[in-house]
């Protein structure tokens, strides 16, 4: 029986249907065009793909706009009795193995959305689906039917009409014609067939090549597979698109037959003929072959799922979905998939990933679709992976065990030089989804907050000892950045003479052009920052102050109160700031000490008189307090003797040394004792 016979005979046993028969079928074709809404250039391109498989060929698929006609075109098996069959029934299909796409027989019910009448054009005939052409039959025999309740498909149409020469000398053996609906302009069927991008073909197979031509536009695919390479190259005909490496497992996986035997009818007869599962994992590359992850990746039943998978690359099986594709039936089917899946992509993938020296990190890192039914895929992997090195080192380009190393984030990169904390490497990964899922996952070693506290102490020692200025900039830059580490009391603030120390002791950053020199006796309690450090002082978190003469003074002046600090250290450091500035002078008359002649104690000439060693002043005070110039160091060899003494003159006027006889005024009542040689009472 031929194409005509079948067609005609599938009409006359339509015929035959109740009234009631007729609107239930139609209602049903109507709830598939709602399920498969949006899928139809699946769906056709699906069909053709199913076709070259049978014909066991690559074979080439031509999408034609033209006159307000959608054609479809392809070369591979030609349309059968069978398929007639199946399009014009729900539910059956002449598919008997899982590797055809579709096997109900419904795909082909998504062209209502686009088109009232489309028909397929064979080398045989053509067949015709019009509401119209069934209407007119059926009115002979019952006026009460009405147009818009006929279903659609159950009343297929013979023509004569078949391929052209030309068409058939191409190798073309079947094509569909879709005339569109008003409402689907060119801008319509451009928008739906650029959805289709070419990862979601490279795993239909049997497919080498799409055309897509319309008045305004032409965009082809072509599809080159590099079995010996594991590699899908797709192309436009001018430049590479896109690059594919795909995985599948070496041994075949076959369903068990308690698997088997929770299936039934038509699915259960399509999986027990099938010789195994097919499980392909499809990695995106760039242009130097490096893995492209994909943060929305799908689950593919040889095309997208509206499921996503939560991992970064695509994975495809036989899964068992509702008729929209948004989701996994619960069945032991998929469960087992999802776990044979992981189970390899830990094992026999992971060993190939690793001979090509990829970043298993990025490419195996997932983040869990709660929603979606996938635990049997994570749980499989992670059980997989648990004692395998699997964790990637970019710097060594080694892999670890979880229980090997410590991850830390990226950016911590520079605080222990050696990479290594406790003992262990320290693995440096600059992605957070990647830090969360090794943590998640596997509980894995992560350098905190707080063990960086804890050693960097012993790190900033082992720098400072190498002198190694980077680690100290690197560090204090990082402490800025990082309001949570807390290293207050750690010896990690460098000085110039590559001494450490801790916040709780005086720091200084900065200076004058000429770098201040303090005796040794005060360099224990007074520091500045190595002069190789930059910082942004307004805005760092290091506990340090900025550098000027009066808060350096006001320091200096509080050492008069340390023994192990000489008086006189103090006092030449402050006379070799030369403080210039109204703050420090009043800062130092109020607390300089200095020294006297004849006395060993210093005094304070804030609370003392303390005068000039001049003869006018001797004869009044002949017990007064007279300083001592003498302790003054000069540090500028080469100026005139009587230049220094000027300087130091000019520096104990400004501490309050008296040239003249002295005069305190005082808001309280003061007594002075007439034997004290420095007080001389005058009544007014």
């Amino acid at each position: 029986m031929g194409i005509k016979e079948k067609t005609l005979s599938l009409f006359e046993d339509s015929c035959r249907n109740s009234e009631r028969g007729l609107k239930t079928i139609c209602e049903a074709e109507k709830y598939l065009q709602q399920a498969y809404e949006g899928r139809y250039f699946f769906e056709l391109i699906q069909n053709v793909r199913d076709a070259n498989k049978e014909a066991s060929q690559e074979g080439d698929i031509y999408i034609e706009l033209k006159d307000n006609v959608l054609s479809i075109a392809n070369t591979g098996a030609p349309f059968s009795e069978e398929g007639i069959a199946s399009i014009t029934s729900i539910g059956q299909s002449p598919k008997q193995s899982l590797d055809f796409i579709g096997f109900k027989g419904i795909g082909f019910k998504s062209t209502l959305e686009v088109s009232d009448t489309p028909r397929i054009v064979t080398t045989e005939g053509a067949i015709y689906f019009d509401r119209k052409l069934t209407m007119e039959v059926l009115s002979q025999y019952n006026s009460n039917l009405v147009e818009n309740q006929l279903p659609l498909f159950f009343f297929p149409h013979y023509r004569s009409r078949a391929l052209t020469s030309e068409e058939r000398e191409k190798g073309i053996v079947t094509k569909i014609e879709l005339p569109l609906k008003e409402s689907f302009a060119e801008e319509k069927i451009c928008a739906d067939f650029g959805e289709i991008k070419a990862k979601q073909l490279v795993l239909l197979g049997n497919i080498q090549k799409v055309d897509f031509t319309t008045p305004t536009q032409r965009t082809i695919y072509n599809i080159q597979k590099d079995i010996r390479k594991n590699l899908i190259v797709v192309d436009n005909g001018k430049e590479i698109l896109n690059r594919f490496r795909y995985y599948v497992p070496n041994e075949k996986n076959f369903l068990p037959d308690d698997i088997l035997n929770s299936l039934e009818g038509k699915e259960k007869e399509i999986y027990s003929n099938s010789t195994s599962i097919d499980i392909h994992i499809v990695l995106e590359l760039d242009e130097k072959n490096l893995f492209v992850p994909d943060a929305n990746a799908k689950l593919y039943l040889f095309y997208p799922l509206n499921i996503r998978s939560g991992f970064r690359f695509m994975i495809h099986s036989y899964f068992l979905v509702n008729p929209e594709r948004t989701r996994l039936r619960k069945s032991p089917l998929n469960r087992y998939l999802l776990r044979k899946i992981g189970e390899y992509i830990g094992s026999d993938m992971l060993k190939l990933l690793k001979r090509g020296k990829y970043n298993t990190n990025e490419i195996l890192c997932f983040k869990r679709n709660e929603d979606a039914g996938l635990e049997e895929l994570y749980d499989g992997l992670v059980e997989t992976l648990k004692g395998q090195k699997f964790i990637y080192d970019q710097h060594s380009r080694k892999y670890y065990k979880t229980s090997e190393v410590i991850v830390a984030d990226g950016f911590d990169k520079g605080l222990f030089p050696d990479d290594r904390f406790d003992g262990k490497p320290i693995i440096y990964i600059g992605s957070a989804p990647v830090v969360e899922w090794l943590r998640a996952e596997f509980d894995i070693y992560y350098l905190n907050y707080e063990d960086i506290a804890s050693g960097i102490e012993q790190e900033a020692k082992k720098q400072a000892k190498s002198k190694n200025l980077d680690f100290f900039q690197n560090l204090y830059r990082y402490i800025d950045r990082h309001k949570d580490l807390n290293v207050s009391g750690k010896r990690i603030l460098l000085t110039n003479h590559w001494k450490l120390i801790s916040d709780e002791e005086d720091v200084f950053y900065g200076g004058r052009r000429n770098p201040v020199s303090l005796p040794a006796s005060i360099q224990k309690y007074v520091h500045f920052m190595h002069n190789g450090i930059k910082l942004e002082i307004r805005e760092t978190r290091i506990a340090v102050k900025e550098f000027n003469t009066n808060e350096l003074i006001r320091r200096l002046l509080k050492l008069f109160d340390e023994k192990t600090v000489p008086n006189v250290d103090i006092l030449n450091a402050i006379y070799h700031l030369n403080p210039q500035d109204a703050r420090s002078e009043l800062d130092i008359k109020e607390k300089i000490q200095l020294p006297v002649k004849g006395q060993k104690d210093w005094v304070s000439p804030f609370k003392h008189p303390v005068y000039f060693d001049k003869e006018e002043l001797r004869e009044l005070y002949p017990e007064g307090y007279f300083v001592d110039e003498t302790v003054f160091k000069q540090e500028e060899p080469g100026k005139e003797e009587i230049e220094a003494e000027n300087r130091v003159e000019d520096f104990l006027k400004l501490c309050g040394v008296w040239e003249i006889p002295a005069f305190y005024i005082s808001s309280d009542v003061q007594t002075a004792s007439r034997g004290d040689g420095n007080i001389r009472v005058k009544h007014i």
